[in-house]
């Protein structure tokens, strides 16, 4: 993909385009020269303002170089809040007054005081006002044509006065560029509605798989929780059936002690009956007796005995139950913390993506936004005045800058057909005179 450009580089066109139309510096000229004192000779003073292009503010920190035509470092002044510079230039030679600014494309006048009439024996002291509008730099856009003098100041034989002169053929070079910068500022509108329905896509894409997502998290918590349940369920069964099982084997093992119990002791009693009535009368009674009195005890101790492991059995069960419960419990709330933390998690990037979004969304809206407001021109009032010519007739409309500069355009039509447009005394394009006036905006704040 290629690079593009900063989306704040295109807030600077619609200032750019109109600098470059009027060769980047608007002078202003007094009417008259005024003279300070007598003497031999004359000086020119240059009050200048540097000014950002497309603000109109003047600048701090503009670098403000005073070069003779070799090139050689007169003076240098550093703007501060308001702008201004001032140099004082002898006669007979010839300047270039360049201003820059880092982060800013400079530009460039040459200024001549050769040829100037002066009367005889008076010290002519001519002021010339100045100011120079400088651009921020645009990514990828050639500006070497401006390493060359846009105009000059040049002494005007016929008004007896300094005078500002642009150049032609940089006029045409100009065009090319503020053309340029039009065509990229297609591309860069065009790309920007192609990335926001990239956004808009891809934030429909982000829901769907949210929502996806969180539908998958609750459906797997869902299954795992009826699992768990089977299981449970599954091992209670098994458990009561263990039980019943065990329970079952004590009773039959309890009947069975039971009847071998009353077995032997009948065995025992018919062969001591036997052997009895082998014996004395006498003995009979006694040792049937011991037999009675043997098997009672023998019945007790195995009653005492089966209470004893039937008790055991049973301790046994409820601490095994209990400890099989308490595993259980551990179980569910363990599963039960890692779905509310899978949902969390879920929700809290759902909750991210919808807030990068809705960033992604405004900064766009912003960039859109401020690429329409840089095509604005505020201004604090236009009037509109005409006036008969010479074989023409010229409308004017009149634009004061809330900077307090005053912009004249003029549409001249001739009689023989022949139809010019002027900005202050600069021509310009048609194209150029109906988009600037277009843009036009009256500042009521």
């Amino acid at each position: 993909m290629q690079k593009s450009f900063k989306n704040t580089a295109f807030k600077y066109y619609a200032y750019l385009w109109k600098g470059l139309f009027c060769l980047m510096v608007v002078l202003l000229i007094t009417n008259k020269k005024s003279i300070a004192q007598k003497g031999k000779a004359f000086t020119l003073e240059i009050n200048g303002l540097v000014v950002d292009d497309d603000s109109r503010r003047t600048i701090d920190g503009a670098i403000v170089k005073l070069t003779d035509n070799k090139g050689k470092l007169i003076q240098t002044i550093t703007t501060t809040g308001n702008g201004k510079f001032r140099f004082t230039l002898d006669p007979d030679k010839e300047y270039l007054i360049s201003a820059g600014k880092p982060g800013y494309t400079g530009k460039i006048v040459s200024v001549s005081t050769v040829g100037v009439y002066t009367e005889s024996n008076t010290l002519d002291y001519y002021k010339f006002p100045m100011s120079i509008g400088i651009f921020k730099e645009v990514p990828d856009l050639d500006v070497s044509v401006l390493e060359k003098p846009i105009g000059e100041v040049f002494y005007n034989q016929t008004m007896k006065e300094f005078d500002y002169n642009a150049d032609k053929f940089m006029r045409g070079e100009l065009e090319k560029m503020a053309k340029e910068i039009e065509k990229k500022k297609k591309e860069e509108a065009e790309r920007l509605k192609r990335e926001q329905e990239e956004l808009k896509n891809k934030a429909k894409r982000d829901a769907k798989e949210a929502a996806e997502a969180a539908e998958a998290a609750r459906k797997r918590a869902a299954e795992e929780e009826k699992e768990r349940l089977k299981r449970e369920a599954r091992e209670k069964a098994e458990a009561e059936a263990e039980a019943k099982r065990r329970l079952a084997e004590e009773e039959a093992l309890k009947k069975k002690s039971e009847q071998d119990a009353k077995r032997l002791a009948e065995e025992e009693a018919k062969r001591k009956a036997q052997e009895a009535a082998e014996a004395l009368a006498a003995k009979k009674k006694a040792e049937q007796d011991a037999i009675r009195e043997e098997a009672e005890a023998a019945k007790a101790k195995a009653a005492a005995e089966a209470e004893a492991r039937a008790q055991a059995k049973r301790e046994a069960e409820e601490a095994e139950n209990a400890k099989a419960a308490a595993a259980a419990e551990a179980e569910f709330k363990r599963r039960e913390a890692a779905r509310l933390q899978a949902e969390e998690e879920a929700r809290q990037k759902a909750e991210l993506k919808a807030q990068e979004l809705a960033q992604r969304r405004a900064e766009a809206e912003a960039r859109l936004q401020a690429a329409e407001e840089a095509k604005k021109i505020y201004v604090k009032f236009v009037d509109y005045d005409s006036e008969e010519g010479t074989n023409c007739f010229i409308s004017k409309t009149i634009v004061t800058l809330t900077t307090g500069d005053i912009i004249v355009y003029r549409k001249i039509t001739y009689t023989w057909g022949g139809l010019y447009y002027k900005k202050d005394n600069a021509d310009i394009s048609q194209e150029s005179f109906i988009q600037e006036l277009k843009n036009i905006v009256i500042k009521t704040d």
